[in-house]
């Protein structure tokens, strides 16, 4: 979970795969570093409304998970 939101993990009848974004790049090291980009992006973004702003950003994207 790089977002920190919950997704579907189980459907019946559809594979569990599909449901799981980076399963779905071939390489799955490329996917980490696409995903700590995004983090990059959002975390610049949110700074752009000042540092009152940077505390709710907790709630966005967060490296330490994109890592796992």
């Amino acid at each position: 979970m790089v977002i920190g939101c919950f997704v579907i993990e189980a459907v019946e009848g559809v594979d569990s795969q599909l449901l799981d974004p980076r399963a779905s790049w071939a390489d799955a090291a490329a996917y980490d570093l696409q995903a700590e980009k995004l983090v990059a992006l959002f975390v610049a973004n949110f700074r752009k409304f000042g540092e009152d702003a940077m505390i709710d950003a907790s709630a966005g994207p967060r490296l330490a998970v994109a890592a796992e």
